[in-house]
């Protein structure tokens, strides 16, 4: 944010220092995206499960043994939330309108990739990253690109770009892994499904109830999101440019 992030907002020509905060708060979680859903996507297409094949998710469960890359990722994964925690709780940025979404968001999301990392669901958690990593590029990059003063064409075509990779992955292949771990996670040729703790198996047909619980809360607070994202591309539409309806208020 310093060293890098910091002279690029000087160099473009933004003057607030307000403005030079976001810009750099927005630059670091954007690079951390991409680097994030850079190693998902590797790390899935020398998987089993490739690109969203939702039953190798669970064929062979449990699957306690891990590469150091994905050992790595996930723990990253973990320690960057942890990380986004304490910027709400410490406010280290100004707390926006959807405070209390994104607190219930950072909670749900810390217990899932804690559970999935204890309880061997390191699969479906490595799908589900990518899922979520792969829209909020576009998102963080719109609004960069935006305090650097880009004209509307360029920052509303990397919305738009935002809102149908969004619908795709955050509704759509969030959605199919859902459904997997609902039907076909304690199928009797995919694996024993059964209650076994200190060999690693916590996968029963009751327990996975408890994650499609927290996975379903995300989505709710997805589609929550999502209306917000429609109310600016109704305003986008109305020849406006795209603005985050979440942010506090600034000219």
């Amino acid at each position: 944010m310093l060293y890098i992030l910091k002279p690029i907002a000087i160099m473009g020509g933004i003057k607030s220092n307000r403005k030079i905060l976001r810009f750099m708060e927005q630059g670091y979680v954007t690079i951390y995206y991409i680097v994030a859903a850079s190693v998902g996507v590797t790390i899935m297409y020398n998987s089993p499960y490739g690109f969203f094949e939702t039953r190798h998710l669970w064929i062979g469960y449990p699957h306690y043994e891990m590469t150091s890359i994905l050992k790595s990722y996930y723990l990253v994964q973990l320690s960057f939330w942890f990380q986004q925690s304490m910027v709400l709780i410490l406010q280290l940025e100004k707390p926006r309108k959807d405070l209390l979404q994104l607190v219930a968001h950072h909670i749900i999301t810390i217990l899932l990739i804690g559970g999935s990392y204890i309880s061997n669901f390191t699969r479906i958690g490595n799908t589900v990253f990518v899922t979520m990593d792969s829209s909020d590029i576009w998102l963080g990059l719109a609004k960069c690109l935006k305090y650097l003063n880009f004209p509307g064409l360029v920052t509303n075509t990397m919305f738009i770009m935002f809102m149908i990779i969004w619908v795709y992955a955050r509704h759509y292949l969030y959605g199919l892994v859902t459904y997997s771990l609902f039907a076909e996670s304690c199928l009797p040729e995919n694996n024993k499904c059964i209650w076994d703790p200190l060999n690693g198996y916590w996968l029963t047909r009751w327990s996975k109830y408890i994650v499609l619980l927290g996975m379903s809360l995300l989505q709710i607070l997805m589609i929550y999101w999502f209306t917000l994202i429609l109310k600016i591309a109704w305003k986008v539409v109305n020849g406006k440019n795209a603005e985050d309806t979440r942010s506090d208020s600034e000219e």
